[in-house]
């Protein structure tokens, strides 16, 4: 068999006429058989490619593999060509070839289905000749897996050294004809390393692909656009789908707690469908949300299946972003199409979940001993429970009602599904993907429950070869179902009922007992008796782009996009009138002792939010002088927000129909809100340039508007640079510290603007409806004053500085970055102190006055390494942020005291005034001997309540005794993660530990946090450890320490042992905690168990739980997360158990 090749006769001799007809004849055949090729095999337009050091013959070969196109090139050429060393995903063709050879000292030109290489400022065409050769092919079959034995998809076999390039099917599979016996084999794949093999080894050659440790190379998203890690010059942290994906949650948000470096993520509950987790960057406030180039409202609801990748911009590199940039922006990338034939991808779990650290009641032998005890520590000897009562409880003869065992049960389902199919033809890359999500809450009742479907279609379509379009859809549906009753009347029910009364009256389940508020535990928590609250939540995101590339000015890219977000909302609560009964034995009657929800009631409220987004960008770049690579961005955009919303409002006399048309028309009501559009509109303007990948440079700047503000101060200009310098590329580092690969120093600097807390000062007139006026003998809407307006009110603005070092080392083993930050705000609003007489008839507006400033600083620090056939790599990071007052706008103090006590200016925002605690009394002759402290010569201070330092020596404990005490962040200001990963063979185990410190709350003022017996009800079994008698009925008997003070009656938030509970640190705790965030263990099937089968590619089966366990001073009292909004009085965060499988086929 002969076979045609060309070979290059030299570039200085001229061609004869007829050789060059024939060269041309035959390149038209080439290129005719090439083009036929492509569009039987359905090729994409797009490369993937993962290279160290590959011969550039290889890289064609790869690029004629994956897009049907021929590479053309004389051999003199790219002879001295650098070997090429790359890591890029789904990169367009003409973007690939740019990056190719920016370094390189020739050029590209494309003509049709063909790509003609030539030396830089020569001519494309040159020399060739056609030889016969006589070729002695063989074939090399093999099959080539990965570490846990799966099959490979798109790994490139080329023989080294020619063109001649095959890739793997999805059954990891592949053959190569030879040329020669001693022919080496090269394997390639993106994300591993390069395996070459010499075919004279066998006609079955087998290869298992290891993954790469580097990653330099990875392409990392940033604004609008992308670029590769080793050469961003931004503070930007980064996470792939992989490294999400390693819990079961119903909140993306908790998967990213503790691994991205100064994202700060606190669960406040675990109720489902509440998606109450709070979240900041660096704690600069809440971060523009920006979702495939969107920005948009939140994230939490996206199924984590679908997302690519996410990126966090923590410093300038977020101005090109304008408004909210200057909190940080969050980058959500979603799943496009894969290269070749449909593959699709289920996961499937199934789990439990239960509360992780709810609080214990006191049951009735503990009520009854604390309550007898606040009754004798109050001077009051009209004892509720006898001494012969106190024993019967506690032996069990008389009963204890465990309200909270009674309507909470321990565990409850939970689980989340995906199924996805991703594919490619030669003109369109698809993804789709369908979610569900369902979880039940923790009621016995089950009325509280949660569902979410999700639906994705991102479609890419190259529409010719210049044009290309984007269509990227989703949906998503989310209800929660819940009793009438909010959470928070809820637990405040089941932390107060008194565990000596009965659940029903008379034992008799048809009358429930009376009460604390008529709020009966069973009722409240059951939707039948007591009603239900019902929400629903619809999502629709589409965006629609163009992207165009002149075909004149080779780099140089149009795009165009559009984007329509909806989200509508539909609540109705139906609230039930239920009755709680007395009992009398002596007539055998039930009274009514009371109702709750009386009269029946039902709300429906309907809200609807539209935004629209426009785009039109141009971009360009391009390497000149093979050192010089340059790319500009040039981008307008504006978004426009609407929102509208609805509330109506019924009384009942009958509940049989729960609808609107159903209810009285007295006392009926309707309102609407939410009626606040706006624009933004911007200019972006971006240059890169980088030598050599050595020295890096970036500038942007935004010019932003606003409709939030009068003419002319609409507009802001907000300018940002940053530049880097691998010190690793100089070479007197380079040549002579191997050990180094990457050693990288960069800054930022850049000022952004803010316009959200910005809402119409400006304008004059009135508010209407304001005010309710009576006309004879109906009610009228009245105007309200606005009060005075602002002309001059503008944008606040915040410049970013930020200094970083990244740095790895020892091939790619240790890697570590280091991050110092400042963020300074200007323009705060504040309004100014100043009297007005009344006359005037309005208040002062806001004006951009006050000032503040976060510092901070970030250590990330990871290590991977293969030790036989266990591979491991160890990730921690940890981070620091506070925040310091500069100019406050406040009246002055009368004193030097009251300066320092009230001036919160040019001081951290989370000083904490109050008394300090010396210690807790001991005795009463130490009382006697002591400051006053209860305003009564301390007749009332008992052995156990808190002692305070005299600050003023005046003998008098009060105000003026208060100094700073502490820090009442309510926020951690460390952060701090570890991750641990560990393969071998078949088994994976991935396990988060995530914790923070400098991290304190206070339950001062919180009713049941603070202390027991609110109101005479319940409380928590932590206060048993307190100081007490020994023998509650012996006066005599001695004080036994403990950790809280001696009991008191308490009336709701006041107590009548009022100075000890002050503020002070006593009450300041510090939540310091660590967590097993996440723990799953996997195993992966080996491949060849589904030999038989072309259906199954692999399967893999795993265990995984969410916060596993916690380490916290806090422990004994409730989790260190749980927020103290609403007195404490909300849903506990909770723990899951889940079991889950992921097959492809």
């Amino acid at each position: 068999m002969k076979k045609y090749v060309l070979q290059s006769v030299g570039l200085t001799k001229p061609m004869a006429k007829h050789q060059l007809f024939l060269i041309m004849k035959i390149t038209s055949v080439l290129l005719l058989v090439g083009c036929l090729h492509v569009s039987a095999a359905s090729l994409s337009q797009t490369i993937t490619l993962q290279s160290k050091n590959m011969p550039i013959t290889d890289v064609f070969a790869a690029i004629e593999d994956q897009t049907g196109y021929m590479v053309l090139y004389n051999s003199q050429v790219v002879k001295f060509a650098k070997p090429v060393s790359m890591n890029v995903a789904h990169m367009e063709l003409d973007d690939f070839l740019k990056l190719l050879v920016k370094d390189q000292s020739f050029s590209f030109d494309i003509n049709e289905k063909t790509i003609l290489v030539a030396k830089r400022g020569g001519n494309v065409v040159t020399g060739f000749s056609v030889v016969n050769v006589p070729v002695q092919q063989t074939e090399v079959k093999g099959k080539i897996t990965d570490e846990k034995g799966q099959p490979m998809a798109g790994v490139t076999v080329t023989i080294k050294g020619t063109t001649k390039t095959v890739a793997s099917n999805e059954n990891g599979t592949y053959e190569i004809a030879l040329s020669a016996p001693k022919d080496v084999l090269v394997f390639t794949m993106v994300g591993y390393k390069t395996v070459e093999k010499v075919a004279s080894a066998g006609p079955m050659i087998d290869v298992v692909m290891v993954e790469e440790l580097s990653n330099l190379d990875e392409v990392v998203v940033v604004g609008y656009g992308s670029q590769s890690r080793a050469t961003v010059t931004g503070s930007i942290a980064s996470v792939s789908n992989k490294e999400i994906n390693t819990s079961t949650n119903g909140n993306v948000v908790n998967n990213l707690a503790g691994k991205l470096p100064g994202l700060r993520v606190t669960q406040r509950t675990g109720e489902p469908g509440d998606y109450a987790t709070d979240f900041d960057i660096r704690g600069f406030g809440a971060p523009l949300i920006v979702v495939d180039g969107v920005p948009r409202s939140t994230f939490n609801r996206l199924d984590p299946a679908e997302i690519e990748s996410i990126s966090v911009l923590k410093d300038a590199s977020a101005a090109v972003y304008g408004v909210k940039g200057g909190n940080g922006v969050i980058l959500i990338t979603t799943k496009r199409g894969g290269n070749g034939k449909t593959q699709f991808n289920l996961s499937s779990t199934f789990g439990a979940t239960t509360p992780s650290n709810a609080p214990h009641t006191l049951d009735a032998y503990q009520y009854a001993v604390l309550t007898d005890e606040s009754y004798l520590n109050a001077g009051n000897n009209n004892l509720p429970f006898s001494q012969e009562d106190i024993a019967k409880y506690k032996d069990g003869t008389l009963p204890s009602t465990d309200w909270y065992n009674l309507v909470v049960r321990k565990y409850s389902p939970v689980q989340q599904h995906n199924i996805s199919a991703s594919g490619s033809t030669d003109k369109v890359k698809y993804f789709l993907s369908l979610g569900y999500y369902g979880e039940q809450g923790m009621w016995k009742s089950g009325d509280l429950d949660a569902k979410r479907y999700n639906f994705r279609s991102n479609l890419t379509a190259n529409l010719t070869k210049d044009l290309q379009a984007e269509v990227l859809l989703n949906g998503i549906i989310d209800s929660k179902n819940s009793p009438s009753e909010t959470t928070y009347p809820i637990m405040q029910s089941l932390w107060r009922q008194i565990p000596t009364t009965s659940v029903f009256a008379n034992d008799n389940p048809a009358y429930f007992n009376n009460t604390f508020d008529a709020a009966h535990p069973l009722a409240i928590t059951n939707s039948d008796i007591s009603g239900y609250d019902d929400r629903t939540t619809k999502t629709f995101n589409g965006s629609f782009a163009l992207n165009y590339k002149i075909p004149a000015v080779q780099g140089l890219k149009l795009r165009a996009l559009f984007a329509y977000d909806n989200d509508y909302g539909i609540n109705k609560v139906w609230k039930k009138a239920f009755n709680v009964y007395n009992y009398d034995p002596i007539t055998d009657a039930y009274t009514i002792a009371g109702t709750r929800n009386a009269p029946s009631n039902l709300t429906q409220a309907y809200s609807e939010n539209t935004s629209t987004t426009a785009q039109l960008s141009m971009e360009y770049e391009n390497t000149f002088n093979l050192n010089h690579h340059v790319k500009g961005l040039l981008l307008g955009e504006e978004r426009k927000y609407n929102g509208t919303g609805f509330n109506g409002h019924r009384e009942f006399s009958l509940d049989a129909v729960d609808q609107l048309y159903a209810g009285n028309s007295l006392n009926q009501s309707t309102t609407s809100s939410n009626i606040d559009p706006n624009v933004n509109e911007g200019l972006v303007g971006r240059l890169n340039y980088d030598y050599s990948g050595r020295y890096l440079l970036e500038g942007s700047f935004r010019y932003d508007g606003s409709s939030k503000f009068a003419e002319g101060h609409k507009w802001g200009f907000f300018p940002a640079v940053s530049a880097g310098w691998r010190i690793s590329e100089e070479p007197f580092l380079k040549n002579k510290f191997g050990f180094v690969q990457n050693l990288k120093l960069r800054a930022s600097y850049g000022k952004l603007g803010d316009d959200g807390s910005s809402t119409y000062q400006y304008l004059m007139g009135y508010n209407y409806p304001n005010s309710n006026y009576v006309f004879g003998n109906s009610l009228v809407n009245g105007l309200g004053f606005r009060g005075m307006s602002n002309q001059n009110l503008t944008w606040y603005t915040s410049t970013l500085i930020n200094v970083g070092l990244d740095a790895d080392l020892f091939n790619n083993k240790l890697h570590t970055e280091v991050d110092v930050f400042s963020k300074k705000r200007v323009g705060l609003l504040a309004t100014r102190n100043l009297s007005l007489p009344g006359t005037v008839g309005a208040g002062l507006p806001q004006e951009n006055l006050n000032s503040d400033q976060t510092l901070g600083l970030e250590l990330t620090l990871s290590h991977s390494n293969k030790i036989g056939e266990v591979a491991y790599n160890i990730s921690g990071n940890v981070s620091f942020t506070r925040t310091k007052n500069l100019y406050v706008e406040r009246a002055a103090s009368k004193n030097s005291y009251r300066n320092w006590r009230d001036n919160n200016a040019y001081r951290w925002n989370d000083n904490y005034f109050g008394l300090k605690v010396i210690s807790q009394f001991t005795s009463m002759d130490e009382i006697k001997n002591s400051p006053i402290e209860d305003g009564n010569g301390n007749r009332n201070v008992l052995p156990g309540d808190l002692k305070y330092e005299d600050l003023n020596k005046d003998g008098i404990i009060d105000g003026d005794d208060w100094q700073n005490v502490g820090r009442n962040s309510h926020t951690p200001e460390i952060n701090f993660g570890l991750t641990l990963n560990v393969q071998w063979k078949g088994f994976d185990i991935n396990a988060l530990f995530q914790g923070a410190t400098n991290y304190t709350v206070s339950y001062l003022g919180s009713v049941a946090l603070d202390g027991p017996l609110a109101w005479g009800g319940n409380g928590l079994d932590v206060f048993m450890d307190r100081w007490h008698k020994a023998d509650l009925f012996d006066p005599n008997s001695a004080w036994i320490p403990g950790k809280y003070p001696s009991t008191r009656t308490k009336s709701g938030t006041t107590t009548s042992a009022e100075w000890n509970y002050q503020p002070s640190d006593f009450w300041l705790k510090d939540a310091t905690y660590l967590r097993l965030k996440s723990l799953q263990i996997g195993y992966t099937f080996p491949a060849n168990m589904f030999k038989s089968t072309d259906i199954i590619k692999s399967l893999r089966v795993y265990i995984n739980g969410f916060d596993l366990f916690t380490w916290s001073g806090l422990n004994s009292l409730i989790d260190p997360e749980h927020t103290n909004d609403s007195y404490g009085n909300k849903y506990p965060t909770i723990t899951s158990y889940n079991f889950g499988i992921d097959l492809t086929f």
